[in-house]
């Protein structure tokens, strides 16, 4: 449709300001649409507009990093439970020592 058209052809796009928490998934669908948009396009056409035809970040990636994050997680909480666990465990050894040297 640009191509087609004779005379100066302008696009005006409002810029969006994104909340920096939701970043990561924000900036995926960001780029899953600005792909979607440009896979469709001539090479030429995509670089008249400034846009790139770079391949996008797998999203299988950005699970198994979220996998990974999790389970990060799981093993600190393993880890801190443990440190309760053998100080309950120090603490009813004291308590049976205490009971024997009576």
């Amino acid at each position: 449709m640009i191509q087609s058209v004779e005379r100066e052809v302008s696009i005006k796009y409002n810029k969006l300001h994104a909340d920096p928490q939701q970043g990561k998934s924000l900036d995926i669908v960001l780029k899953k649409v600005k792909h979607r948009l440009v896979e469709n396009m001539s090479t030429t056409t995509a670089d008249a507009l400034g846009l790139s035809r770079a391949i996008l970040c797998n999203d299988t990636l950005v699970k198994k990093m979220e996998e990974l994050e999790n389970t990060e997680q799981m093993y600190k909480g393993l880890v801190e439970h443990c440190k309760k666990v053998l100080k309950g465990f120090l603490g009813i050894l004291r308590v049976y020592k205490g009971r024997l040297d009576s």
